[in-house]
């Protein structure tokens, strides 16, 4: 089948703030090459392994972060410090494959509760083992996929909870040949593309390879609320300042029930001073989306971007109660009233975008990563961020050869009204638009076919939007 490149509408910045109560597994974490690890998930996990040897491991993070904290290798923003550097391009996939290690108490968890386990982001495979027993059957595979794992069976409640994750880098790390994307072999796989070196950055020698985004322990009741949605329509041509016409948002969300039994309760929307319930049965085992009848604001604070207008955000609350009256589960939701399109214009022979029904010059940038080993802070996107907004900038393009960059970048942008034009792990250079017979390993006929695995890269877009989707 023949690949196109993804043209992604525009997204304005609105975050979800998940309210469940959850813990970052952020410290504590151990790491050493597999190749020299004599035992595998289940014996790392079921009694405590000889942590000899192994070495202090920043998660979040990558194999890379973790070698050049622990003086293994230095750091490669440094003079000519990457050429020193071993490539896995040389050395090989093995070489950069590493076991993560951590421990975890739940003893002040309630027993009737649900306990999950997530993880936002791990490059590229893994596998995953808790208390001696592996929670992902499938090797898990893709750099843009979260997961989350139901641990209450398998939970102690006393001493420690032991958690290894095997972590393998990119299937085609490529050959950093100085070429745009290396030989472009990295477009094969759903990751980032960049690692193997473009005209503005060497190659990244491990390929970012690790648990590089947030893992956290989650506890519900017996619902799991996921993925609220809150979509707004603001019909007509607006200006800031003034009063408003009517503006309206319909409210979805996800409902999980990992229980064996029947929960029945109801679901309730809390949105400026209302409250919607309903009713609900939820089997076994089942997962059911929400949709509640669309409200109207009247005179909304409207969102606009940077030199417009106020970037306003409004709060909502989605609960789920049981028929006592116990709240299993809660999301809270930020977002703004906003209506983006686009539209070709011929006399101009160019595209032109709206906002809420006004014509909007664009003044933008193009966002490749804060940091290129991915330790990303949300002090530093916020920054980065406002400086853009600083400069009158009102739109961030993120480019495709880099990452769906992580919620706290958006959150920001939502508070400094900046628009968002996000790619999605293509570009020219490794996916064939542009012909490269000097340094690319295939045809441009060919790398048009990459990623190899359709399936994986559309679930990996449908999840990153729904973890973006507010997002203006």
């Amino acid at each position: 089948m023949m690949k196109r490149i993804l043209v992604i509408s525009l997204l304005s910045c609105f975050s979800i703030l998940v309210s469940a109560q959850v813990t970052p597994l952020s410290s504590g974490w151990k790491a050493k090459k597999a190749s020299e690890v004599d035992a595998d998930g289940r014996q790392l996990t079921i009694e405590d392994p000889d942590l000899t040897g192994w070495l202090n491991a920043m998660v979040p993070g990558t194999v890379l972060t973790t070698l050049v904290n622990n003086g293994r290798m230095p750091d490669p923003w440094y003079g000519m410090n990457n050429e020193l550097i071993a490539d896995i391009w040389n050395e090989g996939r093995d070489y950069y494959t590493y076991w993560f290690f951590t421990r975890f108490s739940a003893e002040s968890i309630d027993s009737a509760k649900q306990v999950w386990l997530n993880f936002r982001g791990i490059n590229y495979r893994a596998e995953i083992y808790l208390n001696g027993e592996r929670l992902n059957p499938v090797v898990h595979e893709g750099m843009f996929l979260r997961q989350k794992y139901n641990i209450t069976p398998l939970l102690k409640r006393q001493g420690n909870n032991r958690l290894a994750v095997r972590v393998e880098p990119p299937l085609h790390p490529g050959n950093p040949n100085g070429g745009q994307g290396g030989d472009g072999m990295i477009g094969h796989d759903v990751t980032m593309q960049f690692t193997a070196g473009w005209d503005w950055i060497q190659p990244i020698r491990d390929r970012n390879t690790g648990i590089w985004d947030e893992v956290t322990i989650e506890v519900t009741g017996d619902i799991d609320i996921r993925d609220g949605f809150a979509k707004t329509r603001v019909p007509g041509s607006r200006l800031p300042g003034e009063l408003q016409d009517p503006a309206f948002v319909t409210f979805s969300v996800e409902l999980e029930n990992p229980t064996d039994r029947l929960v029945e309760g109801e679901v309730v929307l809390s949105f400026m001073g209302s409250r919607d319930k309903k009713k609900m049965k939820i089997e076994p085992r089942s997962t059911v989306t929400v949709s509640f009848s669309e409200k109207k604001q009247t005179d909304p604070r409207i969102w606009w971007p940077n030199g417009i207008g106020q970037p306003s955000l409004y709060p909502a609350v989605i609960t789920f109660h049981d028929r006592k009256g116990n709240t299993l589960d809660r999301e809270d939701l930020m977002f703004g009233f906003r209506e983006t399109g686009s539209f070709f214009d011929d006399s101009i022979g160019a595209r032109v975008f709206t906002i809420n029904g006004q014509k909007l010059f664009i003044r933008g940038a193009n966002w490749i990563a804060s940091d290129g080993m991915l330790r990303l802070k949300p002090e530093r996107y916020d920054a980065e961020v406002r400086m853009h907004a600083e400069m009158n900038m009102n739109m961030i393009r993120v480019w495709g050869g880099s990452i769906t960059e992580r919620p706290e970048f958006y959150d920001a942008c939502d508070r400094n009204g900046i628009l968002v034009w996000q790619d999605l792990w293509i570009t020219g250079d490794c996916n064939g638009r542009w012909p490269d017979t000097l340094r690319k390993a295939e045809s441009q006929e060919v790398r048009r076919m990459y990623p190899d695995d359709d399936s994986l890269f559309l679930r990996s877009v449908a999840d990153q939007v729904k973890m973006l989707r507010n997002h203006p």
